[in-house]
């Protein structure tokens, strides 16, 4: 009996492995990159959202966010939606959407209405404005739905929950966990120094690898 618990232990660890192993990989072109699973409404996202921009540039890395809107915040989805929308207008402005909605969090609170006040206004006063039906053939929500089932199948239980990743075969691990962000630099040196120079441009765009599977 110990014997079968422990392979099928063994079994569960190693598809765990695999699935993570296809899932987390640097974008094309890229050695290292950083990926973020987030949620707008997560105020430790809003937390970690400025370093990992910082990282990002510093070290002149892909950052890769995946969206995992959780149940139990009222206006997550929404705000991801909205960011959705406005990246399919203007890319650069879905960046500053995604500042300001991780800088303005404490007004909205969990309050769905006061958050989708500010989101239409500060899209109208950008030159994007949303419109009433946002989504009407819901390829938005498709694609926030294979972000969070990318999620689910790696066992994604929190947000932010952030990997440095690397393909490089020198690597020791092609995947890092960054559970104490102040050993996010050193990860990140450590990946870079296995994967020798990269050349890929760094881009800070809401994750786009993501593909039906």
């Amino acid at each position: 009996m110990f014997f079968l618990l422990v392979l099928l232990t063994s079994s569960v660890f190693a598809q765990d492995d695999s699935s993570k192993r296809q899932i987390l990989k640097p974008p094309a072109g890229a050695k290292v990159a950083i990926i973020s699973f987030e949620d707008f409404e997560c105020p430790d996202c809003g937390r970690a959202h400025p370093l990992l921009v910082e990282m990002s540039k510093k070290y002149s890395i892909p950052l890769v966010r995946h969206d995992f809107p959780l149940p139990q915040h009222p206006w997550a989805m929404q705000a991801a939606l909205i960011n959705r929308y406005i990246e399919s207008k203007n890319p650069k402005l879905a960046s500053e959407y995604r500042d300001q909605v991780y800088a303005n969090q404490p007004q909205f609170g969990e309050d769905a209405d006061k958050f989708r006040t500010w989101a239409m206004q500060w899209a109208s006063s950008h030159g994007v404005p949303i419109p009433f039906v946002i989504d009407p053939e819901g390829k938005f929500k498709e694609a926030i739905d294979r972000d969070r089932d990318l999620g689910r199948r790696i066992n994604i239980e929190h947000t932010p929950t952030i990997y440095v990743v690397t393909n490089s075969p020198a690597a020791q691990q092609p995947f890092v966990e960054v559970v104490d962000r102040t050993q996010l630099a050193q990860i990140i040196e450590d990946a870079k120094r296995a994967a020798g120079p990269d050349t890929a441009p760094t881009h800070t765009r809401t994750a786009h690898r993501t593909k039906k599977s």
